[in-house]
């Protein structure tokens, strides 16, 4: 079978049946494949005859710990540069095994069968590998291809609804880019008929790989037209950053919604557009306003206090208690320097309020990066989610870290990194 895409003549993409497309593609010589337990337990047939080291699941396991660990195990397995590392999993497991391989001994051939969507469509495909490092997202990583890429829409049968729709946010986000045809199918494909239809289903992740492969052929290190593939990712980190509720798809939709919102406001698109966008963006059905929702731990303890007849206010720590209430209040506060250099953010020049108002006058207010580090004239802040307010704009932000880049010479936002926070403008 050949492949139906070939990203810089040396890493094929084929859409089709990996049981049969396997043996063809495995090399001659030791094979170890890379898996969580729920894709051993469901897909263990397909890769009985080679090794297996298996490593979690979940964002929490995408990290360099991870990694080391994968290191280890393969020097116990005695793992040289003549094994082969098959990764099989999401988007997680692909990133994670893709990373280690092409890193350890200065690198191994690997390739992927990504069983999800979001895998199959995204992060599979481009040769991006990376982990987390201390929450910062894809920081420590390489740019290799791998060897090739098998997508079974077969294998996303197993997929819960929740993860199926995951994926479509990143269908969604490709179709608007660069593929009106597909984004025109995607608005009168019910989402059943995509979950059960495999022509339909085959047709939508083959013209999603399409644009993403042109892209990476054009610009693999996103040094120019790569980064439009981060539609509505730079408040989709911020978001997952700030609520473990969403999982990676479900921020890149409502990312690319408000995103789509801010384009309007700055006079980019047109109203009839964003609602276009934010229709099928909006499919994973989840709010947008993940920074209210408590998480699930703090819930329990403040039942059992209930239960307990005590009562359970939420008490910030003392030094952004004042804070807390300028976000509620809009006000200023004195001494908010102190905290923000305390906990590890940045911040120059005098401090204003942004009105509503005076968003149309701020382009690059949400012009940001989230993987550039800090800088000489360069100022961080994790945005999260929007919220207008009668007098002031009023943003949620991170409870440890900043993450994003405003260039000098535009806007430099500079907040405390409490739960919930007025952001301040230098101007």
């Amino acid at each position: 079978m050949k492949p139906a895409f070939t990203i810089r003549q040396q890493s094929p993409i084929y859409v089709g049946p990996a049981a049969d497309l396997l043996p063809g593609l495995l090399p001659e010589g030791r094979v170890v494949v890379v898996c969580d337990a729920t894709i051993d337990r469901l897909y263990g047939p397909l890769f009985q005859s080679h090794d297996r080291m298996l490593i979690g699941s979940g964002e929490s396991i995408k990290t360099l710990q991870t990694v080391e660990t994968l290191y280890r195990r393969f020097i116990e397995a005695g793992v040289d540069r003549r094994t082969f590392i098959l990764a099989v999993g999401g988007g997680i497991v692909t990133d994670v095994a893709g990373f280690a391989a092409s890193t350890y001994m200065r690198g191994l051939s690997f390739g992927f069968v990504p069983t999800t969507l979001l895998g199959q469509v995204d992060a599979a495909v481009g040769g991006k590998n990376g982990v987390n490092v201390d929450g910062y997202k894809n920081m420590a990583g390489t740019f290799t291809q791998p060897r090739f890429v098998i997508c079974d829409p077969a294998l996303l049968r197993s997929l819960p609804d929740r993860e199926f729709r995951a994926g479509l946010a990143e269908v969604v986000k490709t179709a608007v880019i660069e593929d009106a045809g597909l984004f025109a199918r995607l608005e009168s494909t019910s989402f059943g008929a995509l979950r059960t239809d495999t022509d339909l289903l085959s047709d939508a992740i083959s013209a999603s790989i399409r644009v993403k492969a042109g892209i990476v052929e054009r610009d693999e290190r996103e040094t120019g037209e790569r980064r439009k593939l981060n539609l509505g990712h730079t408040l989709a980190h911020a978001i997952e950053k700030c609520s473990a509720r969403m999982n990676h798809g479900e921020a890149v939709a409502v990312g690319t919604a408000m995103i789509a919102d801010v384009a309007v406001k700055l006079g980019l698109l047109s109203p009839a557009d964003r609602d276009r966008i934010v229709a099928p963006a909006a499919r994973p059905r989840v709010r947008a306003d993940p920074s209210r929702r408590r998480p699930a731990s703090f819930e329990r303890g403040r039942q059992g206090q209930e239960k307990r007849g005590r009562p359970a206010p939420h008490r910030p720590a003392r030094r952004h208690r004042r804070l807390h209430r300028a976000a509620d209040t809009g006000r200023r506060v004195r001494g908010a320097g102190s905290a923000i250099k305390r906990s590890g953010t940045y911040r120059c020049g005098r401090s204003t309020e942004i009105s509503s108002e005076r968003l149309s006058n701020l382009p690059l207010l949400f012009s940001f990066s989230a993987r550039t580090l800090p800088m000489p004239g360069a100022y961080h802040v994790l945005v999260c989610a929007a919220a207008p307010t009668t007098d002031h704009l009023t943003w949620t932000v991170s409870v440890r870290h900043t993450v994003s880049y405003v260039p000098a010479g535009t806007v430099v936002v500079s907040c405390a990194t409490t739960r919930r926070s007025a952001i301040r403008i230098d101007t």
